[in-house]
């Protein structure tokens, strides 16, 4: 009897010793209970608000959700990109925070020219890249000299797009 009540209390004890262990190792590993905010683009649209023989200015409209938790400070860099590779003219959109689980509507005025080929999409959180995207553009350029020398036609029109997280 006494042997048996010596094996448990020496199990009990290892026990106890095993548990406190194991409190004191999970205590100090880092969890990851915290969600992060997720920054999402929900759709965009190319609006055209005025045009030259040279330029086709538009705004692109993006709705930048962002779920689960208030962003820290957002703000977006767009490069309208040539043929060549040459970033052609850039526009750059203070946002701020967003709040969990809101979407807002933000506007870049952007200039395309006839060998503009794409947009892109550059968004930071607190100073750190979080997504990219591109928006690939079909451009083209019709003057109506013999109608009237005023009158010109611009054609734009997306042929794809992606957007990911970084």
């Amino acid at each position: 009897m006494k042997k048996m009540l010596k094996i448990c209390l020496v199990a009990g004890f290892i026990a106890s010793v095993t548990l406190v262990s194991l409190y004191v190792a999970m205590s100090r590993t880092p969890r990851c209970t915290e969600i992060e905010n997720e920054l999402h683009i929900e759709g965009y649209y190319l609006m055209k608000e005025s045009a030259t023989n040279e330029s086709l200015n538009i705004t692109c409209m993006l709705y930048l959700t962002n779920r689960w938790r208030e962003s820290g400070y957002i703000y977006i860099v767009a490069y309208v990109m040539n043929w060549d590779g040459l970033s052609e003219y850039r526009a750059e959109e203070k946002i701020g925070e967003i709040g969990a689980n809101k979407t807002r509507e933000i506007g870049l005025p952007l200039v395309l020219r006839r060998d503009s080929r794409k947009i892109d999409i550059l968004i930071f959180e607190d100073g750190l890249l979080k997504m990219r995207g591109h928006i690939y553009l079909k451009i083209s350029y019709e003057p109506y000299p013999l109608v009237n020398e005023s009158k010109e036609r611009w054609r734009c029109s997306i042929s794809a797009s992606e957007f990911s997280q970084v």
